[in-house]
């Protein structure tokens, strides 16, 4: 949203009345006193004008027109009145029309009418000619900063964003306290990808008008496209406190909270997102999202519900709230939400590799199989992916197709011990039993409170016929920890 200053109505330029002043000294007495009661009569009409009344603007520039049909500014101004009293009414803007050509061709030096058929094209979206027209009024009054602002709103929506830029430095270097100014030089060089001097432009914004929450808003997304989240905050809070209704406000500020975790301060902002859109689905689901974070599930299945309920064929509400029936227990429910989300999305790997998963603990092997091979084939380098395809093929007892998984899981999580664990185990059902020592090496080096590793590497010495070595990783594990659950094993081993 944008607010920039409404229509200013600006009395005559020092050149126009220095060359007013000029036309007078070569005018008859009677042809002056004329002129100068036209003059007094448009003075008093711009005074209505810019008080509002437009009634009276308007009889005051016609009964200049009754004294002097060819007076352009009588016209130009008349144009102007007709459409500040009602610009959305279409007889007003066809008068402004009329009346804004007949000054121009009354008089081709005035920049009025030019201004103000700029603004009418702006309005009805022609934006090449109102460009045109903002070019001739900046033209015959170039001191004028709100021209060049003009100018470039609608070179900005025309998206010529350099034109639009050089409009927008124009009109600043004219009023470099003009704070609109500022923030649309700062959308135009961010469609230009100069995100350095776009922030620089918002930062500007802001210290001109501390209020302005536009600027505050673009300058926590350039931070936070930046990775810069902790800042990005800082300016989101900012444009928030200005303006607490405007909903993407409350969304972005809850959304970078959550990227740093920040899970309870995001949940305030994700609930003043639903509050202030309760029917917007992705408010639903942000907030869903925080409450299933915080581990309150019945609040996170209330939203994740009405998320879907809003948009019921969206696989990733659809996914959540099977997510969240999951961690409830109820079983059903989330493998039947699954396979809507699959259905609506099937490229969607996420409901595939947790059916999959839900399906493996079932003993549906077939089933699970089949869920997780899809979910590897649209990507295949992917941690959950694999990491479950070990652990199906483990329990199917498929222990070389189990390594081969978890060795492209420990690819991209090579810290995760868990898998390292399972990887070598595996290797010993295949009888790799020398890779298998070098894993649980590696794996006690990373973890090295990870006691199981100790106690499978200690079997494995013994049974390759090291018992010493074997022997000596169990008493040590046993002496880091005491009360390890197969103690009493150990102890057995150790006497022998």
């Amino acid at each position: 949203r944008q607010n920039p200053p409404e229509v200013v109505v600006r009395t005559q330029t020092d050149k126009e009345k220095e060359q007013q002043q000029k036309d007078l000294e070569n005018l008859s007495a009677r042809e002056k006193e004329k002129a100068l009661k036209v003059r007094s009569l448009l003075d008093s009409g711009i005074r209505y004008l810019q008080q509002g009344d437009y009634l009276r603007a308007k009889s005051q520039f016609q009964e200049a027109l009754g004294l002097d049909p060819d007076s352009g500014e009588a016209y130009a101004r008349l144009g102007e009145t007709f459409y500040l009293e009602d610009r959305k009414n279409p007889d007003n803007v066809e008068k402004a029309l009329l009346n804004s050509n007949k000054a121009i061709g009354k008089d081709p030096n005035l920049w009025i009418p030019h201004n103000t058929l700029g603004q009418i094209y702006k309005d009805a979206k022609n934006y090449d000619q109102a460009i045109r027209e903002f070019k001739d009024a900046s033209r015959l009054n170039p001191e004028d900063y709100l021209i060049l602002y003009d100018l470039g709103t609608a070179q900005y929506n025309a998206k010529r964003y350099e034109e639009a830029r050089q409009s927008f430095e124009g009109s600043i270097n004219k009023k470099p306290d003009f704070a609109n100014a500022h923030y649309r030089l700062g959308k135009s060089l961010t469609f230009l990808n100069d995100d350095t001097r776009a922030l620089a432009s918002f930062r500007r914004t802001v210290q001109v008008d501390s209020n302005f929450d536009l600027a505050h808003y673009e300058i926590g997304e350039l931070l936070r496209k930046k990775g810069d989240y902790a800042n990005a905050i800082v300016s989101y809070k900012k444009a928030y406190q200005v303006n607490p209704q405007q909903v993407a406000y409350a969304v972005q500020l809850g959304t970078a909270l959550f990227r740093q975790e920040n899970f309870r301060e995001a949940e305030i902002y994700f609930e003043k997102a639903v509050q202030i859109s309760p029917m917007d689905a992705l408010n639903n689901y942000n907030l869903s999202q925080v409450k299933l974070r915080l581990d309150n599930l019945p609040e996170a299945m209330t939203y994740a519900a009405a998320a879907v309920k809003l948009k019921p064929n969206s696989a990733l509400y659809l996914y959540t709230l099977a997510e969240v029936s999951e961690k409830l227990g109820i079983i059903d429910q989330a493998v039947s939400l699954y396979t809507q989300a699959i259905k609506e999305d099937r490229t969607y790997v996420k409901p595939y590799i947790n059916l999959g998963v839900i399906l493996m603990n079932q003993d549906n092997m077939p089933e699970a199989r089949k869920n997780l091979l899809e979910a590897y084939r649209l990507d295949d380098r992917s941690l959950e992916v694999n990491t479950n395809l070990g652990n199906l093929y483990f329990k199917m007892e498929l222990f070389d197709d189990s390594v081969r998984h978890y060795e492209k899981a420990l690819a991209q999580a090579p810290a995760d011990p868990d898998i390292r664990y399972k990887m070598a185990i595996g290797l010993i059902k295949t009888r790799q039993f020398t890779r298998a020592m070098e894993e649980f090496t590696k794996l006690i080096k990373l973890s090295p409170n990870y006691w199981d590793a100790y106690y499978q590497q200690g079997l494995l010495m013994i049974q390759q016929g090291n018992e010493a070595a074997g022997k000596t990783i169990l008493t040590m594990l046993l002496e880091k920890n005491p009360a390890y659950e197969k103690k009493d094993e150990i102890d057995v081993i150790l006497k022998k």
